[in-house]
């Protein structure tokens, strides 16, 4: 979908996406205006709340925090709440709040539209694709083709945000259904016994897994498919946590790319 954006130091911007609306403020940065969450707020939203006058104050306090991806501002309470993750559908578990509104970072790096969503923290995008399901090779081909590669999730903050991203949309919930990541075991290494036993997974780039650093994030016990975990997975029924896994059927996957301003 072709859209043409005006942008402004200070103002409204008058556009329609799908459910989206949207208002730009300084340095040309986009925040898109979710209505299906209008008059209601996240019971999973963190930080607390502060005093603002307007949405564009609130919206300049989230663009000068590298933590914020999006917020909520009440016009009636003028309360302020930033937030660190992204909410995506209402489907989530909400509760009635008169005048607020739910507004997210929108950039050209990482269109809206496609189902990309935004960390500045780690100048991170991701696109969570659940259909057509793929091959590990396949999918990290069809990222690759659009700027990126399967989700590296480190240093640790991408792993977080990730994890927590799934864990507060409701949408991604399917009990049998994961998420192909980008790592695997080595090239030339799959299928074949682990060395010393030890798992020896790799992301796309080249870097070895720290599964010191990422052991809160792994399935009790995980990785402990033996030679055949050759991919990594993050599934719901498994609380979005790690997993090895063969590759031995299609599934749903993460693409990521880099977030420019």
């Amino acid at each position: 979908m072709a859209i043409t954006l005006a942008r402004a130091t200070f103002g409204l911007v008058v556009f329609q996406l799908s459910m989206l609306s949207a208002f730009a403020i300084y340095n040309d940065s986009i925040w898109v205006r979710d209505v299906s969450y209008d008059d209601l707020s996240s019971l999973d939203a963190d930080n607390a709340s502060f005093a603002v006058k307007t949405e564009l104050q609130c919206a300049r306090s989230c663009q000068g925090n590298t933590s914020c991806n999006s917020f909520f501002y009440n016009s009636v309470t003028k309360q302020c709440r930033l937030q660190r993750y992204v909410f995506v559908s209402a489907a989530n578990s909400t509760v009635s709040d008169t005048g607020s509104r739910y507004y997210r970072l929108m950039s050209g790096s990482c269109p809206l539209e496609e189902g990309y969503i935004i960390d500045r923290l780690t100048s991170t995008c991701y696109r969570p694709v659940k259909s057509p399901a793929l091959m590990w090779e396949d999918a990290e081909s069809v990222c690759g083709a659009a700027g990126g590669s399967l989700a590296v999730l480190e240093p640790i903050e991408r792993l977080d945000f990730l994890y927590n991203f799934f864990i507060r949309n409701r949408e991604f919930y399917s009990y049998k259904r994961a998420y192909m990541i980008g790592m695997s075991r080595p090239t030339g290494m799959w299928d074949s016994p682990l060395p010393g036993g030890i798992p020896d997974h790799v992301w796309v780039n080249g870097q070895p897994v720290d599964f010191m650093a990422t052991a809160p994030y792994w399935k009790p016990g995980a990785p402990d498919s033996g030679n055949s975990g050759n991919i990594g997975i993050m599934r719901h029924g498994k609380g979005f946590l790690l997993d090895d896994a063969p590759n031995t059927q299609n599934r749903r996957y993460v693409c990521q790319k880099v977030y420019r301003e």
